[in-house]
């Protein structure tokens, strides 16, 4: 076909016609539904890897609902913040408020599906520990990667002290290198438990540290701003018909059973 339109035409012609051709062809491409790269992180019992966790299953269950396809990208965290503020991802979770602290603009949704509890975990037999003025004058561990409070990081009373783990943190506790440590309570347990120190720490479960949103991260552009909507709408018709209970009372039950 191609020579009979040379031959009466002229190759200018069929030149014309290839890349209206090519055209069409990239236009068919680009109204396919772009899959989405989605950051996150391992964190015990809700990130284990990139099919498994409370929260990758919710994910999956929001992406389903929102009729959207995403890769599930996991990473060191603040390689993950990294990704997101050269926008390498389209969303990133669990994501904080303090993250974007630098001036990072995101889109934080309506719905949040998660409340970050820090909890102080002190010496069994020693003073129980629950707020930042009684932490004043002490050591108290973190674990590099995490976000915490402004309330607890801000204070220039408090004696800071970093690992790489948490449960490097729980045996620097035990030994005595440090008054206090401040975790998430599920990753806190589980690194006592992990260590076997389980039985020499006490905290108080009634009284968290501090309360922190947790949510999914998008970008601040109007594509962002238009997949929030879509996550959060999905997400509150997974609250209304028992969906998100359902598969967020899993943390509790597990840790029972731990």
């Amino acid at each position: 076909m191609l020579l009979r339109l040379r031959n009466r035409f002229g190759l200018s012609a069929v030149i014309v016609l290839a890349l209206l051709l090519a055209a069409g062809s990239d236009r068919a491409q680009s109204s396919e539904p772009r899959k989405l790269r989605i950051g996150t992180f391992v964190i015990p019992l809700m990130v284990v890897d990139e099919e498994n966790g409370i929260f990758i299953e919710l994910t999956n269950e929001i992406l389903k609902r929102a009729n959207l396809e995403a890769d599930i990208i996991l990473m060191p965290p603040k390689r993950t913040l990294l990704y997101f503020s050269t926008k390498d991802v389209d969303v990133i979770f669990p994501a904080l408020d303090v993250f974007f602290a630098t001036g990072i603009k995101y889109t934080k949704p309506t719905e949040i599906f998660y409340e970050k509890e820090d909890f102080v975990f002190t010496r069994k037999g020693e003073e129980l520990l629950r707020i930042v003025p009684e932490l004043e004058e002490k050591y108290v561990g973190i674990t590099r990667g995490y976000a915490y409070a402004p309330e607890l990081m801000e204070n220039r009373f408090i004696h800071i002290e970093r690992a790489n783990t948490d449960e490097q943190n729980a045996h620097k506790l035990i030994t005595g290198r440090m008054d206090a440590f401040v975790v998430e309570e599920h990753s806190g347990l589980k690194a006592f438990k992990n260590t076997g120190l389980e039985d020499k720490v006490q905290y108080d479960p009634n009284t968290p540290l501090s309360r922190q949103d947790v949510f999914y991260a998008f970008q601040g552009s109007q594509e962002g701003q238009a997949l929030a909507a879509r996550f959060s709408d999905a997400l509150r018709s997974m609250k209304e018909d028992g969906t998100f209970a359902s598969i967020m009372n899993k943390a509790k039950a597990a840790q029972k059973v731990n």
